[in-house]
């Protein structure tokens, strides 16, 4: 079942990124209006974190679609 206000959130976030997958956590802070640091932790939360997948040791991306999925 999809969630509600998913495909608006989708639509925003592939506006602002076309033809892209995935972005940085940087770009994840601008979409969210937060500070990079509170993507970061919120992506180690235990309780509901941001989705993300890394890429190597040093870098994450997280994907748009579990992005959008995960802000409504």
């Amino acid at each position: 079942m999809e969630k509600p206000n998913y495909r608006e959130n989708l639509e925003v976030i592939r506006e602002l990124f076309p033809a892209r997958i995935s972005i940085s956590p940087h770009e994840a802070a601008a979409v969210l209006g937060v500070n990079v640091k509170t993507v970061y932790e919120s992506m180690k939360r235990r309780n509901n974190p941001i989705p993300s997948i890394m890429v190597n040791k040093k870098k994450s991306a997280i994907p748009i679609s579990a992005l959008a999925k995960w802000m409504s």
